[in-house]
């Protein structure tokens, strides 16, 4: 029996939400327990983390178990099957178009074989989830993918290139009212938008979106200490949509709300 080819976007299961971006498309689908899967293979490469359940991976003659928080990487044309074994399950999936590597005009490769990754391999992809699963801007979806992408390439780092750096911390620290992008940033500082965040990651600890919220959190802190500005105000000048958003960041990072924060410090 022939495999069956699943094309780009396609998958077994229910679609419970997708987006594009310029390289890759990301998706969501949900299976149930008595789900089962005969021979297929999709035509492009993908990362599919399994969010919730446990399956079976049949190849040839190789029967793998996939568990609640594991990764797989599938090349194309990978031909498989699956059997959920009486559990339901969700599954993350990064699917890499046809023409990522022209897209991203940068010398990555994938791997070039299947690859199951333990629970907590890539803090980058679950983050990416959690975004994915909040809405958040497809921009900071995009910088935890692409660095994904620089940690399974692993290219050095030349210190004396790395000049840079300094620069663009200045930027996330002064500019906090506005969002910038990886693409904006590197045409700024004429640094390839992929080095630019690999690197940015080695260096400090943190992806240009990390570094950007914490910049504009802690100006949130100044001004709550040392004006009379109101919630509004503060999260308009830290470049938030609103309170609301300014709130529920400014809670997860000082583990107190705004209101507390001002309250409790200026007794």
């Amino acid at each position: 029996m022939e495999p069956i080819v699943l094309s780009e976007g396609k998958y077994f299961g229910r679609l419970d939400n997708e987006r594009e971006l310029h390289f890759a498309r990301l998706s969501l689908t949900s299976y149930g327990p008595d789900d089962t899967f005969h021979k297929h293979y999709h035509e492009n490469s993908y990362l599919s983390l399994l969010s919730s359940g446990a399956y079976t991976e049949n190849h040839k003659s190789n029967t793998r178990i996939l568990n609640n928080g594991e990764l797989i990487f599938r090349p194309a044309a990978y031909d498989h099957a699956n059997d959920f074994c009486g559990n339901p399950g969700v599954c993350f999936n990064i699917e890499f178009k046809k023409d990522w590597q022209e897209t991203l005009d940068y010398k990555f490769r994938l791997p070039n074989q299947s690859e199951i990754y333990t629970c907590g391999t890539f803090p980058e992809i679950y983050k990416a989830v959690i975004g994915f699963k909040n809405n958040n801007h497809s921009s900071d979806l995009s910088e935890l993918l692409l660095q994904w992408l620089f940690e399974t390439n692993r290219p050095q780092l030349p210190e004396s290139n790395l000049h840079w750096i300094p620069k663009v911390k200045t930027i996330l620290e002064n500019e906090t009212d506005v969002h910038h992008s990886i693409n904006s940033i590197s045409g700024r500082i004429h640094v390839h938008p992929i080095y630019l965040a690999g690197c940015f990651k080695k260096k400090t600890g943190f992806t240009i979106g990390e570094y950007q919220l914490a910049a504009k959190l802690k100006k949130a802190a100044r001004l709550l200490l040392n004006t009379n500005m109101q919630m509004t105000e503060i999260a308009l000048e830290c470049g938030f949509y609103d309170a609301a958003h300014f709130s529920r960041h400014y809670t997860a990072y000082y583990s107190v709300s705004p209101l507390q924060f001002r309250k409790k410090l200026n007794k």
